[in-house]
């Protein structure tokens, strides 16, 4: 359920800014997107362009030729300086785009404009409306933001500790949203989702997990909207570190990764801010068992956070550099 929204995502002037966050595009191989501090957002291709683009509150100049060429200040588009505090492409749809600003409990849709105009004429704007995703009422600000990989299902973490999923595809018939009010104790700091099959095993899976300050794993079965597991991560000494990110695996018996399985499990990859690292086993036969742990390089955030299954080893990247563990 989508609402219009007084913005437009509009080509901006093309300026130097720090990066917040990068994404690839599923959409467009080899394109990717770069969320910046001074709330432009930048789109990149493989030959080596780019091109800038922000939200605007005033519709006058994007929607009107003739409002281009006025000196009425009222009528000029206002940029919108906020950072964006969570951003993702949806895979599956061209372009789409799901983003919160930095302290806000909305959360906006729009599409990276791609040459898309509103008008014709040789004034126009390259722009997109943005529309505020209504599929549940968000209690307080969003600080996590997670899409499946085959772009199912969207969710968003919350400051006051609580959680929303919902399908993403514009085909599924509607469906309500799996609403977790307090379903951690603190903003949630990273979320995951998957949604995958092993048709082999008769197996569907659509399963998200999420971590947060209070140093916990939740796992959610999003199917039955309940909780599976929760899980202590961390110890003694990195009580005060909180989770940053969050990875799933979904791992075929005999897989080299799970060469000790007799069945399917999901293999669950989580970092800290201190450089932590653990990975989890979850089966359908057994509680949820930990499969490595370890510290990164460097005491700082976990970014990424990539498994290979072939040889049973997992890539650390973080913000001072990346490693590797077996």
């Amino acid at each position: 359920m989508e609402m219009d929204t007084a913005y437009y995502f509009a080509s901006a002037e093309d300026k130097l800014s720090s990066s917040r966050q990068a994404h690839w595009d599923p959409n467009a191989p080899g394109c990717f997107g770069v969320s910046q501090d001074d709330g432009t957002f930048r789109y990149c291709t493989p030959d080596g362009g780019s091109e800038c683009f922000q939200l605007f509150t005033s519709s006058a100049q994007l929607l009107l030729p003739e409002a281009a060429a006025t000196d009425e200040v009222g009528l000029r588009p206002a940029p919108v300086g906020t950072p964006w505090s969570q951003w993702n492409f949806v895979p599956g749809q061209a372009g789409a785009l799901l983003f919160a600003h930095r302290d806000s409990d909305q959360l906006l849709q729009t599409c990276v404009p791609a040459g898309a105009v509103l008008d014709a004429s040789a004034t126009s704007v390259p722009a997109s409306r943005v529309w505020l995703c209504r599929e549940a009422m968000y209690t307080s600000p969003l600080t996590a933001l997670a899409v499946s990989a085959n772009g199912a299902r969207g969710g968003v973490g919350q400051r006051d500790g609580s959680l929303a999923f919902w399908p993403l595809s514009p085909t599924a018939a509607h469906r309500a949203a799996a609403v977790f009010p307090g379903a951690h104790r603190g903003p949630i700091t990273a979320l995951a989702l998957l949604c995958d099959s092993l048709p082999e095993h008769q197996l569907q899976l659509s399963v998200a997990v999420s971590g947060s300050v209070d140093q916990t794993l939740c796992v959610w079965d999003l199917n039955a909207a309940a909780p599976l597991h929760r899980i202590v991560v961390g110890d003694a000494s990195a009580l005060s570190s909180p989770l940053c990110f969050l990875g799933l695996h979904l791992l075929a018996p005999g897989a080299a990764a799970a060469a000790h399985r007799a069945e399917p499990c999901v293999l669950v990859l989580a970092g800290s801010a201190a450089g932590r690292c653990e990975a989890w086993s979850l089966a359908a036969s057994t509680a949820p068992q930990r499969a490595a742990c370890w510290q990164g390089g460097s005491a700082s955030p976990v970014l990424e956070l990539e498994l290979d299954t072939a040889s049973e080893s997992v890539l650390a990247v973080g913000g001072g550099g990346g490693g590797g563990c077996p």
